[in-house]
């Protein structure tokens, strides 16, 4: 609730939600839960580092950090090369997270 009320004392006609996808290079860490190998769109290859997501509320004057999540690829696959792969399946209840995030956002204007 105190995020909804700093939020509507901050809201202006040009805020927004911003979400960004960012990954934290850890070359020399060895993979475990959260150091894996991502793809680096930025850099256009493979990278081993930790991937976040965030979310925040941008303004002409602010950023306020809403929500954010350490990406764990929870999920090990065959490819079709015959290799195994990772993926990042999201649960229930992460998803009803990041929803309870999305809702905040209904409150405010953008």
């Amino acid at each position: 609730m105190a995020i909804k009320l700093t939020l509507k004392s901050i809201d202006n006609s040009n805020a927004c939600p911003y979400f960004d996808d960012t990954i934290v290079h850890k070359p020399h860490t060895q993979p475990n839960e959260i150091v894996e190998h991502y793809w680096d769109r930025t850099i256009n290859k493979s990278v081993k580092g930790i991937n976040i997501l965030s979310c925040t509320y941008q303004t002409k004057d602010i950023s306020f950090p809403i929500n954010y999540r350490v990406i764990r690829k929870n999920q090990t696959i065959i490819d079709k090369n015959g290799k195994e792969a990772s993926l990042y399946l999201i649960t229930d209840d992460e998803f009803l997270n990041y929803n309870s995030s999305i809702n905040i956002y209904k409150t405010v204007k953008y």
